[in-house]
């Protein structure tokens, strides 16, 4: 089989010799590309050569091998920029990034139709995803079509399948969307579970006991930098808890509460709360 150039109208299945009995069958007919005035002259089509006038079944088989054997190649657009990669490709991208992180570094080449750009690890490891993830819808389409080649019920029909539709389009975002979507991902249950716990658990009134279990659910003191922290908030800090003691207007990136006692359990620092406040801040340690 091969793809020919040919005009508009051509038979699709035909004898083209009788006396030697030979058969064309021809699919995936498509327009030439325009030329420079903007013109399309003729098409192009794939074409198999019987020597034997074929059956539904004979044609099946040949065309189930070439888009079987069709090269899945898939693209990712990034800044105007196109990645394209086959399997190997994206795989060899993930496993870059991935260990890229491992070994604490901060970027990894990106070979684009417009040269090489560096980009962090989470940012090449994004980028292979939602290629891979393409590279599955276009196998998917691929299956799809086999499935119609196998239940057409007569050549003619083979013929006219539209092999061009179907296919995913390549992604396209700009760097900053990738670090805006890494930085928004959907959290597993489990961490939605603990993101709630951590945004009312100030709200929920406990002892000194209670709140000391549940320490690494509060949020850290540089959490608040440049916004107001209300009176009888418990935020960490250097891996203590502390306990606000009025209300803060504004927390300074100069302030700290690490001069203040911690809150204890402990009954010789149960006093604590009523101790001078230190610094801008006014918190006690747990």
């Amino acid at each position: 089989m091969k793809r020919v150039q040919g005009t508009k109208g051509i038979a699709l299945f035909e004898c083209i010799n009788a006396d030697q009995n030979k058969w064309n069958v021809r699919w995936d007919v498509q327009d030439n590309p325009a030329d420079k005035e903007g013109k399309i002259k003729g098409v192009n089509y794939m074409e198999e050569t019987f020597l034997y006038k074929p059956d539904l079944l004979d044609v099946k088989a040949v065309m189930s091998i070439w888009c079987n054997s069709e090269d899945v190649v898939v693209s990712f657009v990034l800044d105007g920029k196109r990645i394209t990669l086959e399997q190997n490709g994206i795989l060899l991208l993930r496993n870059q990034a991935e260990q890229t992180l491992k070994d604490g570094g901060t970027s990894v080449p990106l070979i684009t139709d417009e040269g090489v750009v560096e980009i962090a690890p989470a940012e090449a490891l994004f980028i292979s995803g939602r290629i891979l993830a393409n590279y599955g819808d276009y196998n998917k389409n691929i299956a799809d079509q086999l499935e119609t080649i196998n239940n057409a019920e007569s050549i003619e029909a083979l013929t006219v399948i539209d092999f061009r539709t179907g296919y995913p389009e390549p992604s396209s975002m700009t760097l900053e969307e990738i670090r805006v979507a890494i930085a928004s991902a959907k959290k597993t249950p489990e961490q939605q579970a603990v993101l709630f716990a951590r945004m009312t658990i100030n709200n929920t009134d406990m002892t000194n006991n209670d709140a000391l279990t549940l320490k690494e659910l509060r949020p850290e003191w540089e959490e608040f930098i440049g916004k107001p922290l209300k009176a009888k908030y418990r935020v960490r800090y250097d891996g203590h808890l502390y306990r606000v003691r009025q209300d803060i207007a504004t927390v300074l990136s100069t302030s700290h509460p690490a001069f203040t006692p911690p809150l204890s359990t402990k009954k010789s620092t149960r006093s604590t709360p009523e101790r001078k406040m230190i610094h801008q801040h006014g918190t006690t340690r747990q």
